[in-house]
């Protein structure tokens, strides 16, 4: 029978505590590998996405949040980013279980998503600076703003988009007008692409003015 303090058990001792932080490695690790990008997603992926977008809760919001970066700074250019956001696969399963579609279930989102596979998004949306606001409402027509803005999409290297979408953002004045207030462009990319990294998005603007913002996709699905 060994005795308490003795070499044999502080050896068992030491050794028991190094399996322990050895088991607490690999849960950290393996915690950080499920809330990392990844594509595709596996069927359990798929309903925890759904599941957490059908109980529509804080943590819902929370997680939703991470993929906006809004830029609320003083703006000084003719032009200004407002906003740049991200939506991964994973994100608009989210946003597909919170809209509580009758009929819907997780099972029909995977048969659909093996039917049409979701892309990468990145959206920028680019306004007119307030001061600015009345040679806009002037304006005959709206400014084609995409002309002046270039958007790069970085990990190791510059990133090519399947398709570039441009669509103009109008607020309403009131009596049925509305004013056009600046472009929402929307770059769609291949998901198998995107690697569980730091993603980079570049904007510059029309007067040359460079904005820039980071997603961490490693710690973001």
């Amino acid at each position: 029978m060994p005795v308490i303090g003795s070499q044999p058990e502080r050896q068992r001792a030491r050794r028991g505590g190094r399996q322990n932080v050895a088991v607490l490695i690999l849960l950290l690790l393996a915690s950080q590998a499920a809330s990392a990008y990844d594509y595709p997603l596996n069927s359990e992926s798929i309903r925890n996405a759904y599941f957490l977008g059908e109980r529509n809760n804080f943590q819902t919001t929370r997680r939703l949040l991470q993929y906006i970066h809004q830029f609320t700074g003083p703006q000084t250019g003719r032009y200004f980013v407002s906003q740049i956001d991200i939506s991964t696969p994973y994100q608009q399963i989210v946003l597909r279980g919170r809209r509580d579609t009758p009929g819907d279930s997780e099972v029909q989102t995977e048969t659909d998503l093996h039917a049409h596979p979701l892309k990468f998004i990145v959206r920028v949306r680019v306004e007119w600076n307030g001061r600015y606001a009345d040679h806009v409402r002037r304006s005959i027509s709206p400014p084609d703003l995409s002309r002046g803005v270039s958007i790069h999409v970085i990990q190791q290297h510059r990133i090519t988009p399947l398709k570039t979408n441009r669509q103009a953002l109008y607020s309403s004045m009131g009596h049925g007008g509305s004013v056009f207030v600046g472009m929402l462009f929307e770059l769609q990319f291949d998901p198998a692409r995107i690697a569980s990294a730091p993603l980079r998005v570049s904007v510059r603007e029309p007067d040359g003015q460079v904005v820039e913002t980071k997603f961490d996709l490693t710690k973001l699905r």
